[in-house]
């Protein structure tokens, strides 16, 4: 069976736009994105509508929890909004320096 990935983030964008001020839905949201895509960690940005500005990470669970609150640079932000279709690996390498060692220390191979 495939993965609707296309309807999943769309669904969950819903979900999370309607449960912004609950922090406990939306830790319920990330968990269940975790076990859905096999993810060790899952972080939700907030991007500047100008891309290269960055953003900021909102919400995070597993190994991207040390990231909450901090900014996210233009570059990551770059590298993680693809036009091509999902599922897609990011060579840590690709990433702002701090955040590829932050997950390299948490075992992480790519994001």
């Amino acid at each position: 069976m495939s993965v609707a990935y296309r309807e999943l983030i769309f669904s969950l964008t819903a979900l999370i736009n309607d449960a912004h001020q609950d922090t406990a839905v939306l830790d319920r949201l990330l968990r269940l994105g975790e076990r859905a895509l096999g993810a060790v960690g899952v972080a939700v940005c907030e991007i500047d509508r100008d891309i290269q500005t960055g953003g900021r990470v909102i919400a995070a669970t597993g190994v991207a929890q040390w990231a909450l609150g901090r900014p996210v640079q233009p570059e990551s932000v770059a590298a993680l909004t693809r036009p091509a279709p999902p599922p897609y690996r990011v060579e840590l390498g690709l990433l702002e320096p701090l955040a590829a060692q932050q997950l390299v220390d948490r075992k992480a191979r790519w994001a």
